[in-house]
């Protein structure tokens, strides 16, 4: 009864959402501030747009893309999100990304999710706790990274790439694996 309930009030905020955007914008574009019940409803819709995103079974290339368009909405508008629990919803992402990453340590893709959500959270100002991911990367670093080497030395160019995408990686990582 209860997810019912949330679902229709979530179905509810959008569809006011929507039909008071352009208002919205045009507000803004006039250098007027937005009224505190308009910034109320921006921030639940992000918070719902974000927790669709995070909390997709598959993170993929297009949840990427839609979390790319929210954060540049989330700059245009001075939204004020609850990044602890934001935070935690990241934390999950990144540990269900690493996780699939360790299973397949040569996809391309997974790299590249990782790579955006870690890009994404530093864009909105929270800090992921990397612990778990972390110890999964350094496995991945200490049996992957050196056949992807031999590969791209060899001149295989998805492993080049794989290599120049697992380095960017590192930058994110506190302490450095290779």
């Amino acid at each position: 009864i209860l997810r019912a309930s949330l679902s229709k009030v979530k179905e509810i905020n959008f569809r006011i959402f929507n039909s008071l955007y352009p208002s919205m914008k045009k507000v803004k574009e006039i250098g007027i501030p937005l009224f505190e019940s308009w910034m109320e409803l921006l921030e639940f819709v992000v918070t719902a747009y974000l927790d669709e995103i995070f909390e997709s079974k598959e993170i993929g290339l297009d949840e990427v893309d839609r979390l790319k368009i929210l954060i540049s909405e989330i700059k245009y508008w001075p939204v004020k999100l609850n990044k602890t629990y934001i935070g935690q919803k990241i934390n999950k992402t990144i540990n269900k990304i690493v996780t699939k990453l360790f299973g397949d340590p040569e996809n391309m893709n997974n790299l590249a999710i990782l790579e955006s959500i870690l890009k994404v959270s530093e864009e909105i100002g929270i800090i992921p706790d990397l612990l778990k991911a972390q110890n999964i990367y350094f496995i991945i670093a200490k049996q992957t990274y050196p056949q992807m080497i031999k590969k791209a030395e060899s001149g295989d160019k998805n492993a080049r790439r794989w290599v120049e995408n697992f380095k960017v990686l590192n930058d994110y990582f506190p302490a450095k694996s290779f």
